[in-house]
């Protein structure tokens, strides 16, 4: 199969709203680094996965985004939806993080059923990303600059053909791409969980999941289920 009919496949209708021009040309610099890189160090997540949370959230659904770092760098943790765990029995830090602020923030402390799997948030309409798609076993921000164009063409493409989106932008490199979104969405934004799991500390989420929902609602749409 061709490469743009793998893309195709792989990311559905945002093939057409990124533009094949952008796609190819956004995505020709990480598809070539990947291709090498893989065979001298184990890359997470696997390459099917890689940009699984556009399959997952297409265009036409899209209700709010979520960016973070990058993957979760353990072996087989990864599953190409931001923080989502490929491990039922395992909760990254990160995650552990974001279960306790939903818990907290949207529920009143008493939320009785969390997953690992994220999915739920992709199929309603949350995109899932990281500021960079991929990285290496036992390595942080390493895949962030090939990333970073077609990371940057997204959030824009958003930007420009959606309204009323709220992005969700969780620490300092998904703080980057604040300067491409207009004014016509709302931007939220938090330090990286892995920071607050990394130094033991409380996590201060900003209360970025009621107010995401609290948004949605504003503007006519039905709040995230989280």
């Amino acid at each position: 199969m061709e490469l743009k009919e793998i893309l195709k496949t792989r990311l559905g209708d945002w093939y057409n709203e990124l533009g094949e021009e952008g796609v190819i040309s956004t995505l020709s610099t990480p598809i070539n680094f990947l291709s090498e890189r893989r065979k001298q160090v184990h890359v997470e997540p696997k390459g099917d996965n890689v940009l699984r949370a556009y399959k997952l959230t297409q265009f036409k659904d899209l209700k709010a985004v979520i960016v973070g770092l990058d993957p979760y760098n353990t072996r087989g943790v990864a599953t190409g939806v931001a923080f989502s765990s490929g491990i039922d029995f395992y909760t990254p830090p990160s995650l552990k993080y974001i279960h306790k602020a939903i818990e907290e923030d949207v529920y009143g402390g008493f939320k009785i059923d969390t997953s690992n799997n994220l999915d739920y948030l992709s199929q309603q309409g949350v995109l899932m990303l990281n500021a960079a798609l991929t990285t290496e076993l036992g390595q942080s921000g390493v895949h962030l600059d090939i990333w970073k164009d077609f990371i940057s063409l997204t959030i824009k493409t958003i930007s420009d053909n959606k309204s009323n989106i709220p992005f969700i932008l969780l620490g300092a490199e998904a703080r980057k791409f604040n300067k491409l979104i207009s004014s016509n969405h709302l931007v939220l934004e938090a330090s990286h969980p892995a920071s607050a799991a990394y130094s033991n500390k409380i996590w201060d989420c900003n209360k970025v999941f009621s107010k995401c929902s609290s948004y949605l609602e504003k503007h006519g749409n039905s709040r995230i289920e989280w």
